[in-house]
């Protein structure tokens, strides 16, 4: 019965396990700066793990309304509709340029409510402009979403990872640097790890396009994009089935 079945496992692993690895490197990207910031400061630390804690909402919500791309292009490239395939992407990206604004601009107006949170003047005031960079950056790290789940949706899971990867080791020298002070920066603490961070998520889009672009099967779904029209009903079934994994 076993045998019957392993071929399927196998496969399942090789797609699912450079998923798990990139997620958790997602989440390791903020983690590994807090832990640095710790030596910093126990006030530095108390602002970051609150930043985080709020930055984290818009970063599931913005993250989830990106997941609906996946079954679309998955279910399109199955049924060998290329075409249909690069529309569905086509419309992620329409979806995305009417998303990444309001919720940059969502997650930038929630600091004015951070100060009435219950936390103390001192972790407000340094948590308000480290969060402030964090909300900057989910622009390219949902940019980085939408892309991940267009290689996901075209069956390739590895090259995620691999901007992942590259990402948070660039974190850990920019984090070393920024908050430390070293190599002729000067030591800027909580900011430090903010900027870090911002420059990693920058990269992952970076990453993850030119590994898309030189890998040729994916290559030749980008292509089409200037065939294919971003259709309104397109952009409301992404939308639609992305809201409620966002909730």
């Amino acid at each position: 019965m076993l045998e019957k079945y392993l071929p399927h496992y196998t496969q399942l692993l090789k797609l699912a396990t450079p998923l798990v690895l990139t997620q958790a490197g997602q989440m390791t990207v903020q983690l590994i700066g807090i832990a640095m910031v710790g030596r910093v400061g126990t006030a530095e630390l108390a602002a970051g793990s609150f930043a985080d804690r709020v930055y984290i909402v818009m970063m599931l919500l913005g993250l989830g309304l990106f997941l609906g791309v996946t079954p679309l292009v998955g279910h399109a490239r199955g049924a060998n509709d290329d075409r249909q395939a690069a529309a569905v992407m086509r419309s992620g990206f329409a979806l995305s340029a009417l998303l990444l604004p309001v919720i940059a601009l969502i997650s930038w107006s929630l600091t004015w409510v951070m100060p009435y949170m219950g936390q103390t003047d001192e972790v407000v005031r340094l948590a308000v402009p480290y969060y402030r960079i964090l909300a900057i950056s989910i622009i390219p790290f949902l940019l980085f979403t939408l892309l991940k789940q267009i290689g996901e949706g075209l069956s390739n899971t590895v090259m995620a990872m691999v901007a992942t990867i590259v990402a948070n080791l660039l974190n850990v020298v920019l984090n070393y640097i920024m908050i430390f002070g070293k190599l002729g920066f000067p030591a800027l603490g909580l900011l430090g790890a903010g900027y870090a961070t911002l420059i990693s998520r920058i990269v992952m889009p970076l990453v993850l396009y030119a590994g898309f672009m030189y890998l040729k099967p994916i290559r030749h779904y980008f292509s089409l994009l200037h065939t294919a029209k971003a259709a309104l009903h397109g952009v409301v079934r992404i939308f639609s089935i992305g809201l409620p994994i966002a909730g």
